[in-house]
């Protein structure tokens, strides 16, 4: 009787049956996929810095002719335990040539023998030497600006200028995220002495540090009368991959989704399968089967369905989580860039939730006893209306009548059709929003920067910081303005400056962003509390003093 029962049903609802398998397989395959993806993307971004060397602080300055001023000053700190310095020439892309556009942006020029980090190809293996005349080009930089290993790439500094040879690109670990607007190019220590003279103007370093307490550093440093750059600890410039944790997020919470909707579609089926064999479940109670024993009859047919899902979506999940993460590992070294063993333990992880769902839904079972059999599902009683509406009081036709009728009179049967379907749709919705955000011309505001249709780096920006710089700098605008105007590209130009100052509040002393318009209005920038600044003296901040972006 079970085979029948079981054989039947599988004929009878082949279609219900395929969509049930379907949705099972999908829920299997991103569950396993993603959860995988951002557990590595988690514990590699640590296992990526402990890979590299990476210390507890990093701190990024100008010397000025003054290179071991923040080294003593540091020494002094109780809580230092050591400091690392790669010595490096700040350069301006612009400046950078050869087989590949105008790069916009800045970076450090250094030798191979400064570094104090490893270094990765793009195989992962750590990079022992560079040879002379060669360069090194961080592989997002390769891939942004289209360059290939054995183009040629020309950099002249400060008069001096030298062609190279590109000979590969490597994987940074501080300054390779895409959100990290600083590229790093390794040379040989001989072609590197060549730019000894740009040295002493734009000669800075790149400071390691390790200590007890980051938040003395901190405070520290933001007394001293250097030039920082950028600075921040490991959990700072961690966030810096924010971006690939926020799509495997995104995947995840769609994998969620679709197994919510495998449930909708579940208790849908099983509804509708006990309400038709009504029949064959009052006989089996009839001759003295337990109730038990009946659920488990409807439990092996879907858990050899969630079992056939789950082990395809295990399958496709593998290579398809690979795909998902090769993106991000491309930039990144990973200590297990798939494990099978995670993606194992999700897939049986949804079958066994989808087992006691459908243990849940079959509780209905209970009730049935030997005389539904007889009476056809139904006892013969009814003490109310079938539904709110009546044909004769209406003007509805009887097409649309039926239809609402058929709604009205069982609101949970259609009621799951309809969260179907709206559980099908947000998937689609999520991603789509998702990218479009992304893409979006808004999201230039959320990092506190006015809305432009083009933002470029300007090499003049310097000529602010000279005396009468900001009319120097804002006539300099104009020339822009006028220039597009007459090659019919009428624009509106304006220049964000930024500053690293030192903010004081009380005792607690901060080294914080701080952007000066020319050419903006404060009401250009999108504010979460409060008005935008409007009489002198007046700031906007952000509320995370430790990542604090200025406006004045």
């Amino acid at each position: 009787m079970y085979l029948n029962i079981l054989k039947k049903d599988l004929k009878r609802k082949k279609t219900m049956n395929v969509i049930l398998l379907m949705f099972i397989t999908l829920a299997s395959m991103f569950v396993s996929s993603s959860v995988n993806n951002i557990t590595a993307i988690l514990g590699g971004i640590d296992y990526y810095y402990d890979k590299a060397g990476m210390t507890d602080y990093f701190i990024a300055t100008v010397y000025h002719g003054e290179p071991q001023k923040l080294s003593d000053s540091l020494e002094q700190i109780d809580e230092v335990k050591s400091l690392a310095t790669e010595d490096v020439i700040w350069v301006d892309l612009n400046d950078v040539s050869g087989d590949l556009e105008t790069m916009a942006g800045s970076g450090v020029l250094m030798s191979y023998d400064e570094a104090f980090l490893t270094y990765f190809d793009e195989n992962n293996q750590p990079i022992s030497k560079v040879n002379k005349g060669e360069i090194l080009v961080p592989l997002k930089v390769m891939d942004s600006e289209g360059i290939s290993k054995g183009d040629k790439i020309k950099i002249d500094i400060d008069g001096e200028s030298k062609e190279f040879t590109v000979a590969g690109g490597f994987k940074d670990a501080i300054l390779g995220s895409g959100l990290i607007g600083c590229s790093r190019f390794i040379i040989n220590q001989e072609d590197f002495e060549k730019f000894s003279n740009a040295y002493d103007m734009y000669g800075g370093g790149l400071h390691y540090v390790t200590a007890d307490d980051t938040a003395a550093v901190t405070e520290h440093i933001a007394k001293l009368d250097i030039s920082l750059l950028f600075n921040g600890d490991r959990d700072y410039f961690q966030m810096t991959y924010v971006l690939d944790v926020v799509i495997a997020g995104v995947l995840l919470v769609v994998s969620i989704l679709l197994l919510l909707t495998a449930f909708v579609v579940l208790k849908f089926t099983i509804g509708f399968t006990l309400s038709e064999e009504f029949r064959e479940i009052g006989v089996m109670k009839a001759v003295g089967i337990k109730n038990f024993s009946i659920r488990k009859l409807y439990l092996a047919k879907y858990f050899a369905l969630a079992v056939i899902g789950s082990a395809i979506g295990f399958l496709v999940g593998i290579p398809f989580g690979k795909i998902m993460l090769d993106s991000v590992s491309k930039y990144m070294v990973f200590e297990n860039q798939n494990s099978v063993f995670l993606n194992l333990i999700c897939s049986a992880a949804v079958v066994a939730v989808i087992l006691l769902f459908c243990y849940g839904c079959t509780r209905k079972i209970v009730k049935f006893t030997p005389l539904d059999a007889i009476r056809s599902g139904e006892t013969g009683e009814r003490f109310s209306r079938k539904s709110g509406i009546r044909l004769s009081k209406g003007r509805l036709k009887p097409t649309l009548f039926l239809a609402l009728n058929d709604i009205f009179s069982s609101p949970k049967r259609f009621g799951i059709i309809a969260v179907t379907f709206m559980l099908c749709l947000c998937p689609v919705h999520m991603i789509a929003n998702t990218v479009n955000t992304l893409k979006s011309d808004e999201i230039i505001t959320s990092f506190g920067m006015a809305k432009s249709d083009i933002c470029i780096n300007m090499e003049h920006q310097m000529e602010y910081m000279q005396e009468n710089g900001e009319e120097r700098f804002t006539a300099y605008l104009d020339a822009i303005e006028q220039t597009l105007t007459e090659n019919g590209m009428p624009a509106d130009v304006f220049c964000e400056v930024a500053f690293k100052l030192t903010a004081i509040c009380g005792e607690n002393h901060h080294n914080a962003f701080i952007f000066k318009g020319v050419g903006t209005t404060t009401d250009m920038y999108k504010y979460f509390e409060g008005t935008p600044p409007q009489n002198i003296n007046e700031i906007a901040l952000t509320k995370k003093p430790p990542k604090s972006w200025v406006l004045i």
